[in-house]
């Protein structure tokens, strides 16, 4: 994920974005959470230094209080796969590749 990613995806008027900088530290970022108009995830990504203190499911609770989501569809890296699926959705598919 590169910063202009990351700008695109904050500037983007079609896209509902959720940050966490956490209480203490308001000067750096430690979680995005952005969603298209149509519910899907473009990028929920947190700082991995962060990882596993809970600021994924922070925002997720956020979005799900500021939006009405009907059906959100998000193409999740493996890694993320479980955290996904400990919030409630389901696997539709996978791709694999061989390289």
């Amino acid at each position: 994920m590169t910063p202009d990613f990351v700008r695109q995806c904050v500037s983007a008027p079609a896209h509902e974005t959720f940050l966490y900088t956490g209480e203490a530290r308001c000067d750096k970022v430690l979680g995005i959470l952005s969603v298209s108009r149509d519910d899907r995830i473009v990028l929920c990504h947190v700082d991995p230094k962060s990882f596993r203190k809970g600021i994924g499911t922070a925002l997720w609770r956020t979005y799900l209080k500021a939006c009405t989501p009907t059906l959100t569809h998000v193409d999740a890296p493996l890694p993320s796969v479980n955290w996904f699926l400990g919030k409630g959705f389901t696997l539709d598919a996978a791709t694999f590749l061989l390289h």
